[in-house]
This record gives C-alpha cells, structure tokens and sequence, in this order.
C-alpha cells in the first residue's frame, strides 16, 4: 500500500505565483518488518532521482513513513 500526500507554500512574485517549498509525504505499508531496510535505502535513491524536486527552484522536503500491515 502506497499513499501520497503533498503541501505546498506558494508567493506571489513579480506578477506571479511561485512555490517557495514543498513537503511531499509518503506513506508506505509493507508486509515485513524484515523489509524496512532495503526500503529505506530505495526511498533515499528516490529523493535523489526525483524529478519535480530537481526541477523546480523551491525547497522540497520528502518524508517517508513506514509500517507493517
């Protein structure tokens, strides 16, 4: 199970709007406690390949949480 959820700060500069920072929260269900481990280290490759966080000019944060169900 794999749910998404995202927040944003946005101003309004020189005649427009622009994200300051976005909180992107990721929440995870796994089947094994045994797998948090190797998770853990695909979700940090993901932070560094991600493609809006690389993208954009703004502070992007993304959290990450785990459990077993």
């Amino acid at each position: 199970r794999l749910r998404f959820r995202s927040s944003g700060t946005i101003v309004f500069v020189c005649g427009g709007f622009r994200f300051i920072a976005l909180t992107v929260t990721m929440n995870l269900g796994i089947s094994y406690e045994n797998d948090r481990n190797i998770i853990e280290k695909i979700l940090k490759k993901v932070k560094r390949a991600c493609l809006v966080s690389n993208s954009i000019q703004a502070d992007v944060n993304i959290e990450s949480v785990i459990t077993v169900v």
